[in-house]
């Protein structure tokens, strides 16, 4: 699946918050892309998929396909990136290629304290 071969082996920014303010928390390289139904997804990363059955199951309804990100070596920023700061680029559920120049601003940003 396309889906799956174009994100694996990335870098991806970790975004958290919600509106209105939205943040850049962290980033992790792509282990894989897993996909199935949400059932068969729930029984793969229950353990490890950080949300409760009840959200999973309100977030995948009506969906005959489901994706996960598995990730590795996760940075946690020092100081969260606002969104806003990199431009058109909004979370969740968006995904945004960065340049070199972007991700090096979000790490000088998320390293240092806002002044």
């Amino acid at each position: 699946m396309f889906f799956e071969s174009e994100w694996n082996g990335q870098l991806v920014d970790l975004g958290g918050a919600t509106s209105p303010v939205q943040r850049i928390v962290g980033h992790a390289d792509v282990a894989t892309v897993l996909s199935g139904s949400p059932d068969a997804l729930w029984k793969r990363c229950q353990r490890e998929a950080g949300i409760s059955h009840g959200h999973f199951k309100a977030y995948f309804a009506g969906r005959d396909q489901a994706f996960a990100i598995e990730v590795k070596r996760a940075v946690r920023l020092r100081h969260p990136v606002e969104v806003g700061t990199l431009g058109d680029f909004t979370v969740p559920q968006s995904y945004r290629y960065l340049d070199v120049a972007k991700f090096d601003r979000v790490l000088a940003r998320g390293s240092r304290r806002a002044a």
